[in-house]
């Protein structure tokens, strides 16, 4: 039986964070949930890939928001002039996210599920702070009483990430971390360029 359940992307950090549970020995299964973002065949191949190279099962959950709720350049495919990481914000993304976890970890009776949220040098969404993830899982254990959310990576910068990848041999090359175009990165979006820079600077260290 598993022990833990990732939320898997398909990028660099869920990436990252999945395989680096699996390669220290943790029982997990990675989840992904296509809820209707244009980059979602580019996020679940990647997905696919990252489960496949490290061993572990993923499941693959298709809960596509109505219309009225899929707004911002996570449904837009094309890329837009930004000023703030908030460009990319989907209000109760992360809450939506982990119930989607939280009823498939209940019925496979999993008690652990993991996150992979880093810090930014940016602002922080509401949906990804210490506060968030501990007023979640508070709310999230009323129905599921010991389930328990990790969010490991909370205090570790992007550079760091690249590190801890390139440590466990993952290739960042197959992750995929783009908020802006459905099939490519964009070289434009927050998560982009962070993923550039923090790349460069390892390859410069």
């Amino acid at each position: 039986m598993s022990e833990g359940l990732v939320l898997l992307s398909g990028g660099l950090d869920s990436s990252t964070l999945a395989c680096n549970l699996a390669r220290n020995g943790s029982r997990i299964e990675g989840i992904f949930v296509d809820y209707g973002q244009s980059m979602a065949i580019a996020e679940m191949r990647a997905a696919k890939f990252v489960a496949s190279w490290a061993g572990f099962n993923l499941k693959i959950i298709k809960s596509p928001l109505d219309k009225s709720l899929a707004v911002g350049c996570l449904f837009e495919n094309r890329p837009r002039k930004w000023e703030t990481n908030f460009v990319s914000f989907l209000p109760q993304r992360n809450m939506f996210l982990l119930t989607i976890a939280a009823m498939y970890a209940q019925q496979k009776n999993i008690k652990n599920i993991y996150i992979g949220v880093i810090k930014t040098s940016a602002t922080p969404f509401p949906d990804t702070t210490v506060d968030f993830f501990e007023a979640a899982q508070k709310a999230l254990r009323k129905s599921y009483p010991g389930l328990t959310i990790h969010y490991p990576f909370i205090n570790m910068d992007k550079a760091s990430i690249v590190s801890l990848a390139n440590k466990i041999g993952l290739p960042i090359d197959a992750t995929f971390s783009c908020e802006m175009a459905a099939d490519h990165h964009c070289m434009q979006c927050p998560s982009c360029i962070d993923r550039y820079w923090a790349m460069r600077c390892k390859i410069n260290d």
